[in-house]
C-alpha cells in the first residue's frame, strides 16, 4: 500500500504541504519519543476513503509498517469524522492514538477540507476532538 497524494499540513500555523514520511516521524520537529507510535493515515477520494493504522520505526527493514487498513464507500458514511470513528472503534486497545494525516484532494479553508468530490464537508476540529488528537 503506497501513499501517492501529497498531505497538507493542518495545525493551525503550520502552511505547506508534507509527506507521510513527515508526519510518521522524518520531520526535524517531530519528537524521538513519537516516531515509533502508531497513527492513523487517510487517503479520502470522492468515492472511497482508505484508512490505515501505520507507525515508522526507525533502521528497520520496512520503516513504515500498516497495523490495520480498511477501506470505505464515502457515499454509506455521513462524515469523515464518522469514518474515523468507526475504523478506530474496531482497532485493539492500545495506547492512544494521537496523531492523523489526511490525503485528500481539494485544500484547507479555516477549519475545513474544501473538495467538491467529497459527499459531506470536513471540518478539521471536529475531527481532532472527537478523536482526541494533538495534531493532524
Amino acid at each position: 500500500m503506497g501513499f501517492r497524494r501529497r498531505l497538507v499540513a493542518t495545525d493551525p500555523g503550520q502552511r505547506g504541504e508534507c509527506g507521510v514520511a513527515d508526519v510518521a516521524g522524518h520531520s526535524a520537529a517531530t519528537k524521538v519519543a513519537d516516531v515509533a507510535r502508531p497513527f492513523l493515515a487517510a487517503d479520502v477520494g470522492g468515492t472511497h476513503a482508505r484508512i490505515g493504522l501505520v507507525s515508522r520505526t526507525p533502521g528497520a527493514a520496512q520503516p513504515v509498517q500498516v497495523h490495520a487498513y480498511h477501506r470505505y464507500a464515502c457515499a454509506e458514511w455521513p462524515s469523515l469524522t464518522a469514518v474515523l470513528e468507526d475504523f478506530v472503534s474496531h482497532l485493539a486497545p492500545t495506547a492512544p492514538i494521537e496523531q492523523c494525516a489526511v490525503a485528500s484532494a481539494g485544500y484547507v479553508l479555516g477549519d475545513a477540507i474544501v473538495n467538491d468530490n467529497l459527499p459531506w464537508p470536513v471540518s478539521i476540529r471536529e475531527i481532532r476532538e472527537r478523536l482526541g488528537l494533538s495534531r493532524l
